[in-house]
C-alpha cells in the first residue's frame, strides 16, 4: 500500500504535467501552473496538505480494521 505522501506526490506531479501540457494550447494552463505552484509554497509553509486530506477518505486507503467484516462473530450469533 502507497503511503499518502507519495499518492499525494503522484496527484500533484500529473496535475503539473498535464498543466503544462495545456499552457502550450491555452493561457489556462498557465493559471494552473502557478496556482499549483503557490499552494505547494503554503503546503511547504504550513505542513498541511490538501491533497492528502482529499485522498486519506478514499477506499483504498481503507485499513483493513476500519471496516467490520460482513461475517463477524457478532452476527453470527445473532442469526443463529
Amino acid at each position: 500500500m502507497m503511503t499518502l505522501e507519495r499518492q499525494a506526490r503522484i496527484v500533484i506531479g500529473g496535475c503539473l504535467v498535464l498543466s503544462a501540457m495545456v499552457a502550450w494550447f491555452h493561457w489556462a494552463g498557465l493559471a494552473a501552473l502557478i496556482v499549483l505552484g503557490l499552494g505547494l509554497i503554503v503546503t511547504g509553509l504550513m505542513d498541511r496538505c490538501a491533497t492528502i486530506a482529499l485522498l486519506r477518505p478514499m477506499p483504498w486507503n481503507r485499513r483493513p480494521s476500519d471496516t467490520a467484516p460482513a461475517c463477524s462473530a457478532d452476527a453470527r450469533q445473532q442469526g443463529a
